[in-house]
């Protein structure tokens, strides 16, 4: 025989509990993230010093962490350079080097900042890194 089951007999209460534990890092990484792709349109309508902002405020929130937070960098990196500040670039880069080493974009344009700044050596380094890691990436062999 067969029961039925009211509102009440499932802990709904319970499972409304666990989701919100599980979705309250990412609304927290939410505004982060944002910054981040606010970053990247700035850059593509070619606004690197709003780039440089969103993403020093993504960083500054504390709520990025690996992957992400090296992206941050390679955004303000590029942002940075774009603006004329190449060496300050290299430094966002190494930045975000020292955070998620396996970052192509990080190592791609890395070697473009060094390159201007005539650390030609250097340079071929971070672009062969870039090759290394992603070998069927069309834009690391075009750097």
């Amino acid at each position: 025989m067969m029961t039925e089951r009211g509102p009440h007999s499932f802990p709904w209460t319970a499972i409304l509990f666990a989701a919100l534990l599980v979705l309250l890092p990412v609304v927290a990484h939410a505004d982060g993230a944002v910054d981040l792709k606010d970053a990247q349109v700035a850059l593509e309508n070619g606004r690197p010093l709003n780039a440089i902002r969103f993403a020093d405020q993504a960083i500054d929130s504390g709520d990025l962490t690996g992957v992400a937070l090296g992206h941050a960098h390679v955004l303000r990196g590029i942002g940075l350079h774009r603006s004329g500040n190449p060496l300050r670039a290299i430094d966002s880069f190494f930045d975000s080097i020292q955070i998620y080493p396996q970052s192509v974009d990080a190592f791609s344009n890395l070697g473009l900042a060094l390159d201007d700044v005539g650390r030609h050596d250097d340079a071929l380094q971070a672009h062969d890194r870039a090759v290394w890691l992603r070998p069927d990436l069309a834009t690391t062999f075009y750097n």
